[in-house]
């Protein structure tokens, strides 16, 4: 895929974004997958769904990350290339002529 060069940080971004989501994805699909309503028997031990919970975590702060990061990556471009955009809460609009 040919990335225009004024958003390739952006796509940069985004493609790190997607990847953290697939992963975290997985983990609650790990999670969900061991969890055993009949308390007798057992799921996950403590150690395994605290590890999960601090990977999540982890990869959750990587993702928010990378979302602020392509944000300020987007403003670059636009700014590089001259679109107009306002910040609205956490949204860009963007104007075209």
């Amino acid at each position: 895929m040919n990335v225009p060069a004024e958003i390739e940080g952006y796509h940069k971004a985004l493609t790190m974004q997607i990847e953290l989501y697939l992963e975290m994805a997985e983990i609650m699909i790990k999670v969900f997958e061991n969890m055993n309503t009949d308390l007798s028997k057992s799921g996950l031990n403590i150690e395994e769904q605290m590890r999960l919970i601090q990977e999540l975590n982890t990869k959750s702060q990587a993702f928010n990350h990378y979302n602020r990061l392509g944000h300020q990556e987007l403003i670059r471009a636009f700014e590089q290339v001259g679109i107009k955009y306002e910040i609205v809460g956490d949204k860009i609009k963007y104007y075209r002529d």
